[in-house]
């Protein structure tokens, strides 16, 4: 199979997308229909293949920073700022928690669009190039893939769909119908201070919630992604990527948990809201980071394995059979590690997952424990 040309789709293992996640799909394709002019982006997820085009690409750059301006920076310091000056140095919680929302859809729109722009063709290209590998070697050697299980996305995709989906589309359109949205009251307050008018309201609150939602959903698939096959390339900084991403995961999850049990009365509704989704979303995104760290080892094994059954077939002289066997020999298990810098702490297996998710119960009761009621009390 040659490798595709520019704008042409890139086949890859096309995940089960069928039953609950259908409607899911039946809303974003909706989506990529009302706003088609946002599908230029060089790379993106279409619910069965990768694309990537290159034409357009002007456009796109001009569309990404519209949307940056009109998303992210002009609602920033106007929610930030304002209030600062008309209260004379008081910021309302409320502005703050919208401003640090804002904030992070914008740099994580930068970031995707800094990956699309480095790494994005070569991505699709080694991706289809992954495919014809896999389709050669199960043609010429059935018996020795016959059994295995070989490396695929549709676990990946599978929980995406179920899961993450689910939460992005239907949480933003339950806050829009029942005004529980943290944009609503800012909104809200703007337009008794301005007549602004209704619509341009909810246009406005569909803008900051469900189109950034849907794009992320598109886009979440391609950087988990590049995020795994860039840490992996990162050389000797992987074992301490790998340490810091455990440690933010461990921190996050014990502040969260702490916030669902103690926050459940003290915080307003639209906030705790977040707070209780945003829980689900760190345990699940540590679920997936666990789950493929040791799929990469099993997917390197099987390819091992395969590589010294095809050194034992080559044709050609005894000894370069044997060359390539102890070639292979001396190839060792691709395995994530964390630790500083080579020196290597404890490898991720299989029983990491579970050992990881007991220390984050272990802190979370314990913070729980430590921190006196009086002190949350005065939060009220």
């Amino acid at each position: 199979m040659p490798p595709p040309d520019e704008g042409s789709p890139a086949s890859l293992h096309s995940p089960n997308l069928r039953g609950s996640s259908g409607i899911l799909l039946l809303a974003l394709n909706s989506h990529k229909s009302l706003f088609r002019f946002l599908e230029t982006t060089p790379i993106a997820w279409t619910g069965q293949k990768f694309f990537y085009q290159s034409n357009h690409l002007r456009i796109w750059y001009t569309n990404n920073f519209l949307i940056f301006i009109t998303t992210t920076t002009l609602p920033s310091l106007y929610f930030l700022i304002l209030p600062i000056l008309s209260t004379l140095g008081n910021l309302p919680f409320k502005n703050f928690v919208v401003f640090v929302g804002i904030l992070l859809c914008g740099i994580f729109n930068v970031w995707v669009n800094i990956a699309q722009i480095l790494y994005g063709k070569e991505f699709v290209l080694v991706l289809n190039k992954i495919e014809d590998i896999n389709e050669t070697l199960l043609n010429q050697y059935p018996n020795c893939l016959q059994n295995k299980n070989t490396f695929n996305l549709d676990v990946l995709f599978k929980l995406f769909n179920n899961a993450y989906l689910k939460y992005v589309i239907n949480c933003p359109v339950g806050c829009i119908l029942y005004n529980l949205d943290p944009v609503y009251f800012l909104l809200k307050e703007v337009s008794d201070q301005n007549f602004v008018d209704v619509r341009l309201i909810i246009a406005l609150r569909y803008s900051f919630m469900v189109i950034v939602s849907a794009e992320s959903c598109r886009l979440f698939p391609l950087i988990f992604l590049l995020f795994l096959s860039g840490m992996r390339l990162s050389g000797t900084f992987q074992e301490s990527v790998t340490l810091c991403l455990m440690g933010i995961g461990l921190v996050l999850s014990m502040l969260f948990n702490f916030a669902v049990v103690k926050g459940l009365g003290r915080i307003p509704l639209h906030l705790y809201w977040y707070i209780v989704s945003g829980t689900g979303m760190i345990l699940a995104v540590i679920h997936i980071l666990m789950l493929y760290t040791y799929r990469i080892s099993d997917f390197s094994a099987d390819l091992l394995s395969t590589w010294a059954v095809w050194s034992a077939r080559l044709d050609g002289s005894y000894l370069k059979r044997r060359y390539y066997r102890k070639k292979v020999r001396a190839m060792g298990v691709v395995e994530i590690a964390a630790g500083v810098g080579e020196n290597r702490f404890y490898v991720l297996k299989r029983s990491t997952g579970v050992k990881y998710f007991a220390i984050i119960v272990t802190y979370t009761i314990n913070l729980l424990l430590g921190v006196p009621p009086e002190l949350l009390d005065d939060l009220r």
